[in-house]
């Protein structure tokens, strides 16, 4: 009964997931940075993808942790009112990490000499968020921040592999704010596919009302299937999720 049961949400997810993404992959286009490179914004907000013995996880086929944090760097020079630099990110999982393996402080320490470079002062412009664990709350948490102004244009630096769930949740969180989703590359079909079940599993906890009940939905959702759990033996869903880290 319990494996027929988890079949049968599974399908259900898979449905809803076919659904949204047939709708949002014709719309969703990737934007080369000429297209943004006219564009001026408020905020420039960059998910944080990984941190490794307390620097960022390299750059690779499937990573642009240092990329996006240089694209920011590019655009903020390019802009003649300096836009604030959001670095967003704990980490992954809910255990507790120590300062120096903290996504938004890594990330600070890697943008800050090249803002000191330029002449600014890195604490006027750049604004760290390290309480967020995964996508949904990199978003929650970005919109509780007070430099955060309705009616102006935010960027967001999207990871290039989880292009469709970042923009399917911000879409929804910051649906009163201007948002520009921007990924280096546009999202592989072979990502997709590796994404399915995540972005739909999202998709589902982002149909719920209010921002705390989703936040306490995926912080359960996460805990048990995503992260903690991988450590562990017994869940039907760890090879298709775990495998994705």
């Amino acid at each position: 009964m319990r494996i027929r049961t988890i079949v049968r949400i599974l399908f259900l997810l898979l449905i809803l997931y076919l659904i949204f993404s047939s709708w949002r992959i014709i719309s969703l286009t990737a934007q080369t940075p000429a297209t943004i490179n006219g564009q001026e914004f408020s905020s420039i907000i960059v998910i944080g993808q990984g941190v490794r013995n307390g620097t960022l996880i390299p750059d690779d086929e499937h990573r642009d942790n240092i990329a996006r944090l240089d694209f920011a760097v590019e655009i903020f020079e390019q802009q003649k009112e300096k836009p604030k630099i959001i670095l967003s990110g704990y980490g992954r999982g809910y255990r507790a990490r120590d300062l120096n393996n903290q996504e938004a402080l890594v990330m600070y320490q890697y943008l800050a000499p090249k803002l000191q470079e330029q002449g600014y002062n890195p604490d006027r412009y750049l604004i760290l968020e390290n309480q967020s664990h995964h996508t949904i709350e990199n978003a929650l948490y970005v919109k509780e921040l007070e430099e955060l102004e309705l009616q102006q244009p935010l960027l967001i630096l999207a990871p290039a592999r989880t292009q469709l769930r970042t923009d399917l949740v911000f879409s929804i969180i910051l649906k009163d704010y201007d948002v520009t989703i921007y990924s280096l590359r546009p999202q592989s079909a072979r990502e997709r596919n590796l994404e399915w079940l995540r972005t739909a599993g999202t998709f589902v906890v982002l149909l719920l009302p209010g921002d705390a009940l989703k936040q306490a939905v995926a912080e359960w959702a996460f805990v048990k299937f995503a992260d903690e759990s991988c450590r562990k033996e017994g869940y039907i869903l760890n090879k298709v999720i775990c495998d994705q880290r």
